[in-house]
């Protein structure tokens, strides 16, 4: 058969070196994987970069990531953030397959989502979709498109731990880019400490019933901790990040922090935007996160902090926790 399909590019007998013979046989053996590939299941996740800012899309692709490795199904995903941030190897989401969402989110879904999947003629499912899909003995969904937030308790991940923080690791182009601000702050003291400050949106919801979802820690819980601790450190460096930087800054003027505005210059806007700040969080030796996704994953993506905190509105202070073993929303335990 290869010597036939060898005679239609123009060879005339079968003398023919081995190499055109090896190459032949990876073409046709792709066709055939290719082929194969179109009856496997699959899942996906279309809306991936769209539903909710980036600290709610990483949590969006780990659940997606560890669903198909736990079940050996492939995934698939749209162009993303993360496509320029991670050496990711994702085949791309071409296809439309029925929708699944999580029912908790309902009414987001509802009111946001929809109409979106409607208009494109696709079917649509509500499903209670929680950590329990992660322990069955056979995927509980292939051949869907999911939908949702996936923020479970990071215990049930703790078995891909390793796993998890291998993907998410920046590209070596974004490590070019951000290598340079990182020693900078590096020559301005041994000890690291990371802190995240949320405000934003986060304000509106202060004295209402949602404020539990939306707590924003007041900066003097942040001052409390680093009076505690300062002292004890080997040469501290303070690093804030903040989405209000220029109204919180000058609560820490006595330490004179630093920020990635003095760090990096020059960067493409998708570093500038926020992923230097994540970057540093990342490599901090003490990590003190705010009520947000954002530092959450931050903190799970950090392997060399000592110790991390997090605000607890019941006693409004910063109390230490094990990422691996916390859920990325606020509780008040």
């Amino acid at each position: 058969m290869i010597s036939a399909f060898l005679g239609t590019l123009g060879y005339k007998n079968d003398n023919v070196t081995q190499v055109h013979f090896g190459l032949i046989r990876k073409i046709i053996m792709k066709c055939g994987e290719l082929m194969e590939s179109k009856h496997e299941p699959r899942i996906s996740m279309s809306t991936l970069g769209k539903n909710g800012r980036f600290g709610n899309q990483i949590l969006q692709y780990i659940f997606l990531k560890v669903y198909g490795k736990r079940y050996g199904i492939e995934i698939e995903t749209p162009e993303w953030i993360g496509n320029d941030l991670f050496e990711l190897n994702d085949q791309p989401n071409l296809t439309s397959m029925p929708v699944i969402y999580q029912s908790m989110f309902e009414g987001i879904f509802n009111t946001y989502w929809r109409e979106y999947f409607q208009k494109r003629n696709i079917s649509i499912k509500s499903e209670i979709i929680d950590e329990n899909v992660l322990y069955s003995d056979t995927p509980p969904y292939k051949n869907v498109d999911f939908w949702g937030y996936f923020g479970f308790h990071f215990s049930h991940y703790l078995p891909y731990r390793e796993y998890i923080q291998s993907l998410l690791q920046p590209s070596i182009r974004v490590r070019k880019f951000l290598e340079e601000g990182t020693n900078k702050l590096k020559n301005h003291g041994k000890s690291i400490v990371g802190i995240h400050i949320r405000r934003g949106d986060h304000l509106n919801y202060k004295y209402t019933e949602a404020e539990r979802s939306f707590y924003c820690a007041s900066t003097s819980v942040y001052k409390k901790l680093l009076k505690d601790i300062w002292s004890s450190l080997d040469e501290p460096v303070l690093f804030i990040a903040s989405d209000n930087i220029d109204d919180v800054l000058p609560d820490f003027k006595e330490y004179n922090p630093i920020t990635s505005a003095k760090l990096f210059h020059n960067l493409p806007p998708f570093l500038s935007d926020f992923y230097s700040d994540f970057y540093i969080l990342c490599h901090s030796d003490i990590l003190a996160i705010s009520n947000s996704t954002f530092s959450f994953l931050a903190s799970i993506l950090n392997k060399s902090a000592v110790k991390f905190y997090r605000p607890n509105l019941k006693s409004e202070m910063l109390i230490e926790f094990d990422p691996w073993k916390s859920s990325p929303y606020h509780s008040e335990t």
